[in-house]
């Protein structure tokens, strides 16, 4: 399932866009759910997070489309946004959110189809790879490169990635579970470092992105040649 979000103050607008969507899903055989939301404010507090694609109107009340993309990519950077407008002189803006693209008014399928085939694909590249991390009633996507290391602390699970410190709550050992496929490898009790940001193994600590992490007695060992084996399978 493929969400996608259609964020369009005009209601015509709206229905007609989502149509569209409907007919792409239909024609490729793509499972895709379509939600459509009245203004950006509005989006952001019910559906940021919660999107695969998102169609978003420039011209909206209160909080336009370009800031509304702003402040959804401050907390996703995976989302396919692309822009819908009158006007095509917004289109370089765009590269401030990372768009995929724009769509003039009135939306034709032809237009819509392309920019379609290019998030899917993305989603698909994501699939199976995608980290669903619950943040403070809220809901973070990440992906295995945007992690450095998972630590307990103080009775929370604190992500540290390239981004920042998500805090969670949560036990270690189903998520050293889950992430083990995924170049993941549990090193202490209250430690689980991702393997491809390891750059030294030392006596009783690791470097995992110019950070020390704590190797529990006899994990060094097991750790060296997890190294060796997420290396050579890469």
């Amino acid at each position: 399932m493929i969400r996608v979000a259609i964020v369009e103050d005009d209601a015509a607008a709206a229905e007609e866009l989502s149509a569209l969507v409907g007919r792409y899903g239909k024609e490729r055989g793509t499972d895709l759910e379509v939600r459509t939301y009245r203004d950006g404010l509005t989006f952001l507090a019910v559906a940021a997070g919660k999107c695969d694609i998102v169609f978003m109107d420039i011209e909206m009340p209160d909080l336009d489309g370009m800031e509304t993309a702003k402040k959804l990519r401050a907390t996703d950077d995976k989302v396919c946004i692309a822009f819908v407008t009158n006007m095509s002189g917004y289109a370089i803006r765009g590269y401030d959110v990372d768009a995929m693209g724009f769509m003039v008014k009135p939306v034709n399928y032809f237009a819509l189809s392309v920019l379609m085939d290019k998030a899917v694909r993305k989603c698909d590249r994501l699939r199976g790879r995608e980290i669903l991390v619950g943040a403070e009633g809220d809901m973070r996507r990440l992906t295995p490169d945007d992690i450095y290391y998972i630590e307990v602390m103080d009775h929370f699970l604190v992500y540290h990635t390239r981004a920042g410190d998500i805090r969670v709550y949560g036990q270690l050992g189903k998520v050293a579970n889950a992430l083990r496929d995924k170049g993941f490898f549990r090193c202490h009790k209250s430690f689980v470092v991702n393997l491809a940001y390891v750059t030294g193994i030392k006596r009783g600590y690791a470097d995992v992105g110019g950070n020390k992490v704590p190797l529990s007695r006899g994990s060094r060992g097991r750790m060296v040649a997890e190294v060796a084996r997420f290396l050579g399978g890469r």
